[in-house]
């Protein structure tokens, strides 16, 4: 009789932890050659300033909606390169320790990661060991391996995603380092360039007048779907199948 209680566990399971989208859930551009800056990020960098060829750590809290959660990091670079390293998650409610898997990517791969390019950006991230990353003469913060994105005219990105406990409080940190190729050389992270473009006065191979250096970083929760009947049925018929078993145990 025990082993007839393992369907439906498994099928609850199943049906919890569904609902995660692609990166095209977050972005919904207008303008698909120039893909702007999704709403909604849990930590958008413009405004802060930028310390070119300097790490920089960065943190942000969220409060956890489900058992399990899909860290999004965003990255569009059209005038220079961005480092990323040393990622981590950690439970400040019930401190234990890092939740995610290759969070310095040092296993040189992306393990434990997934690499998002829907919209087709130029420039697009790879990961760097042992070799500049464009203008670093330094490829990483710790270790020998660093993520390395000069995403142009678009947002790519990475993900990846983590159980969690509904309720606590996460803290979600990273260092980036950033440099400059171009004659633009933002002084802060923005989402666009103040220079105007014109057919008199063109900005080169940045259109529409944009050179963003911009970093944003999502939270996504898994969501429980509407149930399908089928899926109602068969839970249903493994919940009346208990009552014999639980009669037989009160007598």
């Amino acid at each position: 009789m025990k082993r007839a209680l393992v369907p439906p566990t498994i099928l609850f399971v199943a049906v919890a932890i569904t609902g995660f989208g692609d990166m095209k859930d977050i972005l919904n551009p207008t303008d698909l050659d120039n893909v702007p800056a999704p709403p909604d990020a849990i930590l958008d960098l413009p405004a802060n300033p930028i310390d070119f060829g300097v790490w920089t750590h960065y943190s942000v809290n969220f409060t956890a909606k489900s058992a399990m959660t899909d860290l999004t990091l965003l990255f569009r670079n059209d005038s220079g390169w961005t480092l990323l390293d040393d990622v981590s998650v950690m439970d400040i409610t019930h401190p234990s320790g890092s939740l995610l898997t290759n969070p310095g990517f040092e296993t040189g791969s992306l393990t434990g990661w997934t690499y998002d390019n829907v919209y087709g950006a130029t420039f697009d991230g790879s990961l760097q060991a042992g070799t500049r990353c464009q203008g670093f003469a330094s490829v990483a913060h710790s270790g020998n391996y660093s993520w390395c994105d000069g995403a142009t005219q678009a947002y790519d990105g990475i993900d990846q995603k983590f159980a969690t406990t509904i309720g606590d409080v996460y803290t979600i940190s990273f260092y980036q380092n950033v440099d400059d190729i171009t004659e633009f050389s933002p002084a802060k992270y923005q989402q666009a360039s103040p220079i105007s473009c014109t057919i008199d006065n063109p900005c080169g191979p940045l259109t529409h007048g944009n050179a963003p250096v911009d970093t944003l970083v999502y939270v996504r929760t898994a969501i429980l779907p509407v149930p399908e009947p089928l899926a109602i049925i068969l839970f249903g018929s493994c919940v009346l199948g208990l009552v014999p078993v639980i009669r037989r145990r009160i007598r």
